[in-house]
C-alpha cells in the first residue's frame, strides 16, 4: 500500500466533518493494493475501485513491467498524471475482433450513499490515450449512479441511460479536459460507474472503420463527487507540485510546516478549501518553518509566487 494511504484517510475525515467531501475515495488512484504488474495490471490493484465490465487498465509509476502500465510512459502513450502520480484508462468503444465487451467500465463505492433530493457536483478529468494503433474519439463518457456493485462477469446494462455524459468528442491528447455536470440524487444510490452506456448508434465517433479507427481509449484522473462546488473546482483545479527546489514536510502538520527553499526573493500564500487567504509571507533560501498551530484543522493549499503548489492537512 502506497505512503499516501494515511493521508487519504486523513483528507477523507477532515473534509467530511468540514461539511465539504468528496464522496470518492481514492479519487486520484493513488492508493495501491499492488503495483500493476503482469498478471493483474488492471484497476483491480488500486485501491477501493474495480472492474464493473472489460479490463480497464491502472497506471502507476510503480509498476515495474516495461513502460507498459507506468506513468508517464505506458501502453497508451505519454501522459503526466493531471493530479497527484497515477490514473487508470478504459474503452470507450470498440470494433476490434475478439475484444468483447467493446466497453469497459470502472466502479467505486462512495464513501456515504447519496441523499435523496440533493444536488451534487460530479466531475472527473480525461484525456485521449495518444499513440495506441488505430486509437479514435467518442462522446458519451458517462457517469452513472447505482445500487448494484457490479463486476467483471456481470457488468452493467448498455441501456442508453447515465445520468451524467459528456456529449462532445473529447479530443484532447497532450492535455486533460475536466468533464461533468450537476445531479439531483432521485435514491440512495451506494455506487458510482464510469464508462459509455450508450450504442454505437448514439454514440458519436471521430472515424469509422473500416477507415483507420477501431477503438476509443481514455485516461481518467482526479474523480469528485461532493455537494461543495467550491470544493469541487478546488480539488479538480489544482495539481501538486514535487519540483526539486522545495522540500515540504511533514503532511499532515500540526504546529509547524517545513519548507526548504533554494530560490530568491519567494513568497508564499496559503488558502483554505473555499479559497479564503489564510496567511501569507515570505521564504527565505534554505530552511524555513511555518507556524501552522494557530490555523483550524482541515485541508489547504499553499501556493508560491514561483508558481509552485502544495496540497496539505493541519492535525491538531
Amino acid at each position: 500500500m502506497s505512503k499516501y494511504w494515511l493521508i487519504t484517510l486523513l483528507l477523507t475525515y477532515t473534509v467530511y466533518v468540514h461539511g465539504q467531501v468528496n464522496l470518492v475515495p481514492n479519487p486520484s488512484f493513488e492508493d495501491t493494493l499492488n503495483c500493476p504488474n503482469l498478471p493483474t495490471p488492471n484497476i483491480s490493484s488500486c485501491l477501493f475501485w474495480d472492474t464493473y465490465g472489460g479490463t480497464p487498465d491502472y497506471f502507476n509509476p510503480c509498476a515495474n513491467y516495461g513502460p507498459f502500465f507506468g506513468v508517464p510512459y505506458n501502453i497508451g502513450g505519454y501522459q503526466i498524471a493531471y493530479n497527484g502520480e497515477s490514473y487508470c484508462g478504459f474503452l470507450t468503444w470498440s470494433v476490434v475482433p475478439g475484444v468483447i465487451p467493446n466497453r469497459e467500465f470502472i466502479g467505486v463505492k462512495l464513501i456515504d450513499s447519496l441523499q435523496i433530493g440533493t444536488k451534487y457536483f460530479v466531475s472527473c478529468y480525461i484525456s485521449n490515450s495518444d499513440t495506441i494503433p488505430n486509437n479514435s474519439s467518442t462522446n458519451k463518457i458517462c457517469f452513472r449512479f447505482s445500487n448494484i456493485e457490479y463486476t467483471y462477469l456481470v457488468n452493467p446494462p448498455v441501456d442508453n441511460f447515465a445520468h451524467i455524459c459528456e456529449d462532445s468528442i473529447v479530443y484532447e491528447k497532450s492535455s486533460w479536459k475536466k468533464i461533468g455536470s450537476t445531479f439531483i440524487a432521485d435514491s440512495n444510490y451506494k455506487y458510482l460507474i464510469i464508462g459509455n452506456f450508450y450504442q454505437d448508434s448514439l454514440t458519436k465517433i471521430d472515424s469509422l472503420p473500416p477507415y483507420s479507427q477501431a477503438l476509443a481509449y481514455y485516461y481518467i484522473d482526479a474523480v469528485c463527487v461532493t455537494t461543495d462546488s467550491s470544493y469541487d473546482a478546488v480539488w479538480t483545479s489544482i495539481t501538486n507540485n514535487t519540483a526539486s527546489e522545495e522540500i515540504f514536510f511533514p503532511n499532515p502538520a500540526n504546529e509547524f510546516l517545513n519548507f526548504e527553499n533554494n530560490l530568491n526573493n519567494t513568497h508564499f500564500a496559503i488558502y483554505n478549501i473555499v479559497g479564503k487567504q489564510i496567511l501569507c509571507s515570505e521564504l527565505v533560501k534554505g530552511f524555513n518553518q511555518i507556524n501552522t498551530g494557530s490555523i483550524a484543522a482541515g485541508f489547504y493549499i499553499l501556493i508560491t509566487d514561483k508558481a509552485k503548489t502544495f496540497r496539505f492537512i493541519v492535525q491538531h
